[in-house]
């Protein structure tokens, strides 16, 4: 346990490091994925048994809640993507937004693994398990595409709310349609989500210092305060703790032993 924590303590020190760096040479967002989370993935997945059939999985899952988290952002003016590139998806969702959050999601299941449980995958995901997260994953693409689609004039005050609101209540279906005891999990996805807070926030600050994303409609969203010099409401902070919790508790129950 202990090594593990002196393990934590150095990726955590690793990425303050290298954000400082990377704020100071205003790197666009491919740096910052490469430098921030590429790299501990390269390192670490050497050291694990995981099995490369997770990586078309989490890129699914990645591609339905970018799409979805993306969407439904821009349209309710929750935050505004700033792109280097010309390239956006649907007209709204920057190409690269999809590299990082594949890249973000597969990060935290690799480092949950290593230092949080047992350092290897199943060998072969449940089918009913499977079908149950491709098909939230293809809903979560279908919503986001209804949202650019049909529901663009649609405008929700408190959105950023009701998004973590929704989040949450997807999970407690998701728990309560598990065959597997969610009880032992939920400590581990809460100690994991605590521990690499620090871990996101410096994402946050990278973000926000390197004009990569900014919050604009302050007047709907809970509270909006001074962080790292820019305006950032509660809702973001609850956010960066709620997904990693969020996922980890996926990745358990229905792609992984669920202990």
């Amino acid at each position: 346990m202990f090594d593990r924590l002196v393990y934590l303590l150095i990726l955590t020190i690793y990425t303050a490091l290298a954000g400082l760096l990377l704020t100071y040479f205003e790197a666009n967002v491919l740096f910052v994925v490469l430098i921030l989370s590429v790299l501990p993935i390269l390192i670490i997945w050497r050291l694990e048994q995981l099995k490369t059939g997770l990586l078309p999985i989490l890129a699914l899952i990645s591609l339905g809640a970018t799409m979805l988290f993306e969407a439904y952002a821009y349209t309710n003016g929750l935050w505004y993507e700033l792109s280097p590139f010309e390239v956006r998806l649907f007209g709204l969702v920057p190409v690269e937004a999809f590299v990082a959050a594949f890249v973000h999601v597969l990060y935290f299941v690799v480092i949950y693994e290593y230092l949080f449980d047992d350092r290897k995958s199943v060998r072969v995901v449940l089918p009913r398990s499977l079908r149950i997260v491709l098909g939230g994953a293809t809903a979560m693409l279908a919503l986001g595409l209804a949202y650019v689609y049909v529901f663009s004039n649609i405008i929700l005050s408190g959105a950023f709310f009701y998004l973590i609101i929704g989040l949450c209540g997807v999970l407690a279906v998701l728990v309560a349609t598990s065959h597997r005891s969610w009880r032992q999990v939920l400590g581990k996805a809460a100690l994991f989500a605590l521990s690499v807070f620090p871990v996101s926030l410096v994402y946050e600050y990278v973000s926000l210092h390197n004009d990569l994303r900014f919050f604009a409609n302050y007047h709907e969203y809970i509270y909006s305060f001074s962080l790292f010099g820019s305006m950032v409401p509660i809702e973001e902070l609850v956010l960066i703790l709620v997904v990693p919790f969020w996922l980890v508790l996926i990745y358990e129950l229905y792609l992984d032993d669920g202990k």
